[in-house]
This record gives structure tokens, C-alpha cells and sequence, in this order.
């Protein structure tokens, strides 16, 4: 199946709003006392190996056609719950 450019760009809109609701959780919870500025400036790194993770799963589920908002969601609410483990959190 083929994807349009517009339907790429609102899939990885998704899968940006799957990282930032992983960061939410973790501050709603009290598992970080930074805001989000502070905290993606803090741990780039890490922020760094979220962002590349889940693009590279997001380019795995465009050639398996496996694109679906559940999908491009989780990957990126998984991706930043795996590699954005930083030092600086109350529960690491």
C-alpha cells in the first residue's frame, strides 16, 4: 500500500504525541520534577535515542504496511518508555 505525504505526516504526528504522552504520564505520576523543556535539554541523549528508536520503528511498520494510529501511538509511547530512562528521575 502506498501512503500519501499527508497521511506520513499525520502518522508521525501521532507518533509524537505517543512520546510526550509517555513524558505526561511520568510527570502526572511524580516520576520527574522537571518540566518538559528542562527535562528533554537535561537527558538529550536519551531524548535523542527515543526520537531515532521510534523513527526507525515507524520506517519498519511503513514497509510492512503496517501503519494504523494504535500502532504509530504505542511505538512511540514505548519507544520513549525504554530508552528515555534518565539519571535524574525519582524512579529509574
Amino acid at each position: 500500500m502506498q501512503y500519501t505525504y499527508l497521511e506520513v505526516i499525520g502518522y508521525l504526528i501521532v507518533l509524537i504525541t505517543g512520546i510526550l504522552s509517555h513524558f505526561f504520564k511520568k510527570k502526572i505520576q511524580g516520576e520527574t520534577l522537571s518540566d518538559i523543556k528542562e527535562y528533554f535539554r537535561e537527558h538529550f541523549k536519551s531524548t535523542c535515542t527515543t526520537v531515532v528508536a521510534a523513527l526507525i520503528t515507524f520506517g519498519a511498520l511503513i514497509a510492512a504496511n503496517g501503519l494504523g494510529i494504535i500502532a504509530v501511538f504505542t511505538t512511540g509511547y514505548t519507544a520513549d518508555s525504554l530508552f528515555n530512562k534518565a539519571p535524574g528521575d525519582a524512579k529509574v
